[in-house]
């Protein structure tokens, strides 16, 4: 049985979190609200750094077992997730050819993303990392000149445009795995900058970033988006990284719970997100109705952590709309 890394666990949670509150805040009419543009600048790109994170391990294992077990866990959640709440909000139609797919397009594109990723990283296995990271990022700029020569309707019901945007974050993440897999690396960085001085310095950047963006989002033309994303994306997971300790056990717990279940609240939140359109939050100020989206959050999570209890204990269930495996000795 693998072991989980905690902290990873407890980044998911806020990611989940975070991807959760914007969603709220969409469904609240707020799109231009300072802190929607906000998490919209970043909270997607960082769960695609995680996940690349993550596959320093995973292509260590054989091609065909991976595309099968990222099939397993993503396509499947994402066909019938996204098949039974498209019927409930009568938008099947949008759920097969629209580009957000009712919003489940993230497990899609992630699974574009491994799809590109697990053939390249077993062609470039014996080569130099640098070399190796050069040619996994050619996919994204070959699939922006693919998009243009595709019409747009294949295009968007592959969610390619999304796909190929978030690679390179996916990407990344894969980068900032090299380092962590690296002892030597890690320990040079160490004695250079000390954890607490990485802590400090991230935490300014990621604090004064943000308050830019919330203070005057117009701020976000000054710079290319990419940048601004990269810079909230890489500061947060080092701030996250590090804060370790200063995080209340309970509270860290309650996190590391949340992200261990980041992909069922991602399938099953739109069911307590979108069915209750909320009209009037527009006739009141920034400060209450930040306030609410986090109140309705905490009860979106709830609600769907209820909903995901019972449904993670019956066999079918799981594999159905959460990608599990089937264990054959229940059968």
């Amino acid at each position: 049985m693998k072991q989980r890394i905690e902290w990873l666990d407890v980044m998911k949670g806020i990611a989940i979190i975070l991807v959760i509150l914007g969603h709220i805040l969409n469904n609240m009419n707020l799109f231009l609200h300072p802190v929607n543009q906000w998490l919209h600048l970043f909270h997607m790109p960082f769960f695609f750094i995680l996940s690349g994170f993550l596959a320093t391990k995973t292509s260590s294992k054989g091609l065909v077992e991976n595309i099968k077990n990222k099939f397993i866990s993503l396509i499947i959640p994402f066909i019938t997730g996204g098949f039974f709440f498209s019927l409930t909000m009568s938008s099947l139609n949008n759920y097969i050819f629209d580009l957000h797919h009712c919003g489940y397009w993230f497990l899609f594109s992630l699974f574009t993303c491994w799809i590109i990723f697990l053939p390249l990283s077993t062609i470039t296995h014996p080569f130099h990392n640098i070399i190796k990271i050069a040619i996994l990022l050619i996919p994204f700029f070959v699939g922006n000149l693919l998009m243009a020569h595709l019409p747009e309707s294949i295009s968007n019901s592959l969610s390619f445009p999304l796909s190929f945007a978030y690679y390179r974050f996916f990407i990344l993440g894969y980068i900032i795995g090299i380092i962590y897999e690296n002892q030597k690396l890690r320990k040079r960085i160490k004695i250079f900058f000390p954890s607490g001085s990485i802590f400090a310095t991230t935490f300014i950047i990621f604090f004064f970033s943000t308050l830019s963006i919330l203070t005057n989002p117009y701020s976000i033309n000054i710079i290319p988006i990419t940048i601004w994303q990269t810079i909230l994306c890489v500061s947060l997971f080092s701030i996250l990284y590090y804060s370790e300790s200063f995080i209340p056990k309970k509270f860290f717990r309650i996190l590391c719970t949340i992200g261990q279940n980041s992909l069922a609240l991602y399938v099953f939140h739109f069911y307590f997100v979108y069915q209750f359109p909320i009209t009037h939050s527009t006739n009141i100020s920034p400060g209450f109705q930040t306030l609410i989206g986090l109140i309705l959050t905490i009860i979106t999570i709830i609600a769907t952590m209820g909903l995901i209890s019972p449904i993670k204990k019956n066999t079918i269930l799981a594999f159905l709309f959460l990608g599990q495996k089937l264990n054959r000795n229940s059968q």
